[in-house]
C-alpha cells in the first residue's frame, strides 16, 4: 500500500505488545481504528492487526490476553472473518 498504513500499524501493535511485556503486564487492550474517517479498508486492518497480535504473542509469551475495542458491529465482523488466529494462540 502506497501510503505505509499496513506497516505503521502494524509496528504500533507490535510496539505496543513489546512494551507492555517489558512492563510485566500480562493484558492489554487496543481500539481498532482508522478505519471510519481515514478509510483504511477494514479487511486489510483486520488482517494486519491479526498478523501482528499473533507474532508478536508467540514472542512475547507473558502477555495472556489481548482485547480489541470496534467501532462498529460491522469493524467486529470484519476481523473475525480476516483473522489469522489459531489453536493456542
Amino acid at each position: 500500500m502506497r501510503d505505509g498504513r499496513p506497516s505503521c500499524s502494524r509496528r504500533a501493535t507490535t510496539r505496543a505488545i513489546e512494551l507492555a511485556a517489558e512492563k510485566g503486564l500480562s493484558t492489554l487492550a487496543f481500539s481498532r481504528i482508522s478505519t471510519g474517517i481515514y478509510g483504511y479498508p477494514r479487511e486489510e486492518a483486520a488482517a494486519v492487526a491479526s498478523r501482528a497480535i499473533r507474532e508478536a504473542l508467540v514472542r512475547w509469551r507473558g502477555i495472556s490476553e489481548v482485547r480489541l475495542v470496534f467501532y462498529s458491529p460491522s469493524d467486529e465482523a470484519a476481523f473475525l472473518s480476516h483473522h489469522e488466529f489459531g489453536e493456542g494462540v
